[in-house]
């Protein structure tokens, strides 16, 4: 387990290691804190256009893809304590074999 969550805490610090880097390639000193606010200027290279569009459409589909996941145990949590007579081992199996 602890290999997993090792694993896990260097992919994710890679990413945006690697996603703060290359926006600052890309936009140099004039990077702002928040890099997806950067996409709403003209960027000035070919197909800048496009690459505004894929990062938006991208960003869209994560927070579609993230939100369902990070709220699954919120509502198991929630259905716990609205219905504490329900089983909820039987909730967590029958979801998983979906």
């Amino acid at each position: 387990m602890r290999a997993v969550v090792q694993t896990a805490l260097v992919l994710c610090s890679s990413v945006y290691v690697m996603i703060s880097f290359f926006g600052f390639l890309l936009f140099g000193e004039g990077t702002l804190d928040d890099v997806l606010a950067n996409f709403d200027t003209n960027l000035g290279i070919p197909f800048g256009s496009v690459l505004n569009d894929d990062v938006r459409l991208s960003y869209a589909a994560h927070l579609m893809l993230v939100f369902p996941v990070v709220f699954y145990p919120l509502r198991l949590n929630i259905d716990g304590l609205l219905f504490p007579s329900q089983n909820l081992w039987f909730l967590i199996t029958s979801d998983l074999h979906l």
